[in-house]
């Protein structure tokens, strides 16, 4: 959902760049501030300690003057902006966002995140109509049978989009007897 989010702002070019940066149950900042780096097209040296390298990615956001939204997927564990190099949001040669996702809210919460907005489990029809249209099945030309086989695969991934579309695009095209 986060990639789809960064295309739309991408497309709407209400930022002048979109970085997007998985940040997974393995904290590394070192590998966040070099994929944040490597978007702007900028280089990191290594040779430099952390803090510095934080520095450094800072002075380029900062300095930039662009208008720059910072996308952190699946963050697992709450962090602090400034380690990473990311300076606060608003600041008068240009703006810097960032979008957090994460599956608690307490990260969101221990991080001061200024608006959280909770995504909830998808009802019963909308997942339905996800998984179908992710196989590229309609339920008009589908038997009743792969219309109980689609709700149980739906209930099985527990509603949510992200397993729901993973599960999807696995089945895609497939025989329903397969």
């Amino acid at each position: 959902m986060a990639i789809e989010v960064g295309k739309e702002v991408r497309a709407s070019k209400d930022f002048d760049k979109v970085i997007f940066s998985v940040v997974l149950k393995d904290l590394n900042l070192n590998k966040i501030r070099e994929n944040i780096a490597n978007q702007l097209g900028f280089q990191i040296d290594e040779k430099m300690g952390e803090s510095k390298q934080a520095q450094s990615l800072w002075k380029r956001i900062f300095k930039g003057g662009e208008n720059i939204l910072i996308i952190l997927d699946d963050m697992w564990e709450a962090l602090t902006l400034r380690d990473i190099g990311i300076p606060p949001s608003n600041h008068d040669k240009g703006c810097c966002v960032v979008l957090v996702t994460t599956r608690q809210w307490k990260i969101c919460r221990d991080m001061g995140c200024h608006e959280i907005i909770k995504l909830e489990v998808l009802n019963e029809k909308d997942a339905s109509n996800l998984f179908l249209s992710y196989t590229g099945i309609s339920m008009d030309s589908s038997s009743n049978d792969f219309e109980h086989v689609a709700l149980d695969i739906v209930e099985e991934c527990g509603r949510l989009p992200v397993a729901i579309i993973a599960v999807a695009r696995a089945l895609k095209f497939r025989p329903i007897g397969d």
